[in-house]
């Protein structure tokens, strides 16, 4: 018993430890009820010091706005966790009950995360592309930055995930009165990204579009790094693709062959497989621990095994 709950005081505590800004963040905005925070520069002008994460999570990946769709995914969040304690706890011990609503309570914020993180590498796998049709736009347009974004956006059909984000990034962009204005579209772009080559694509726009400095030669060589980066990652995921099909589907695969087992060697019939599977303690506890570790894997895999195109 003792040492039951030290693994699970242990395993909450990491999970606290790996999300603590998060947590952090969620504990300031309950008290301050703020998109950001601001100070005031020496000339009397704001700047934006450290942007919402959450509203930008929120936006990148969803689309929602504003201070009402965070209240509403924590409020989803909350509801998720007393839903688990509601369902789970008269089937097992309160302390795996606790374990598993605290895991469940971040599971909207974990599952957000992995599709951004899926999102950028999609985006960053079409850079290429994007650079290209943006070069060619820009010379069309008679060097004019804004008007290279919005034709790219209207005209680009062969990346079509980043033409979204670069639809975005026109629409912000028309909309944008001031310098500082310019620096948080271009600031969006980036977060939707999150490569060395948006980056720097990022700094060429602001340059063009702030100063009226001609950024053809910097796209070019951009272009030309990211496409030699393209071939190199070719190579790097054909090495990959055996182990990561053997990460997502040897696990499932294992769990069917358990009950194929049960059935031909253990003469179970499927119902009471399921019966003891899923209506008894050990069990249910069993399938939680599986279920836990084979999603650890899956989001490890995605964290780790970055494939995504950069410089």
């Amino acid at each position: 018993m003792i040492v039951n709950m030290m693994m699970y005081v242990m395993m909450i505590s990491g999970i606290i430890i790996y999300f603590e800004e998060e947590l952090l963040f969620i504990y300031h905005y309950s008290l301050k009820k703020s998109k950001a925070f601001y100070r005031h520069e020496e000339e009397g002008k704001k700047k934006l010091i450290d942007s919402n994460d959450l509203v930008m999570l929120l936006n990148s990946t969803l689309g929602f706005k504003g201070d009402k769709s965070i209240n509403r995914f924590i409020s989803f969040s909350i509801v998720l966790s007393i839903l688990t304690v509601a369902l789970l706890l008269n089937r097992i011990n309160i302390t795996m009950v606790l374990m598993v609503s605290a895991v469940v309570s971040l599971l909207p914020y974990i599952v957000l995360r992995t599709k951004l993180k899926v999102d950028r590498r999609t985006n960053a796998n079409e850079g290429d592309l994007v650079i290209a049709e943006i070069l060619n736009s820009y010379k069309f347009t008679g060097y004019n930055m804004r008007a290279a974004i919005e034709h790219t956006a209207l005209n680009m059909t062969n990346a079509p995930h980043m033409k979204n984000v670069i639809l975005d990034l026109s629409k912000d962009m028309n909309l944008a009165s001031d310098e500082r204005d310019i620096k948080k579209s271009l600031f969006k772009f980036r977060y939707k990204v999150n490569t060395a080559w948006s980056d720097i694509l990022s700094s060429n726009m602001y340059f063009a579009l702030t100063k009226g400095v001609v950024v053809t030669d910097a796209l070019a060589d951009l272009l030309q790094a990211v496409e030699n980066s393209k071939t190199v990652k070719e190579h790097l995921k054909r090495e990959s693709n055996e182990a990561n099909l053997m990460i997502i589907y040897m696990a499932p695969i294992c769990y069917l062959l358990t009950v194929i087992g049960g059935i031909k060697f253990f003469n179970f019939t499927l119902k009471k497989f399921f019966s003891y599977q899923f209506l008894t303690d050990t069990g249910i506890k069993w399938f939680l621990v599986i279920v836990i570790t084979y999603c650890i894997g899956i989001l490890a895999k995605i964290y780790i095994n970055d494939n995504k195109l950069d410089i």
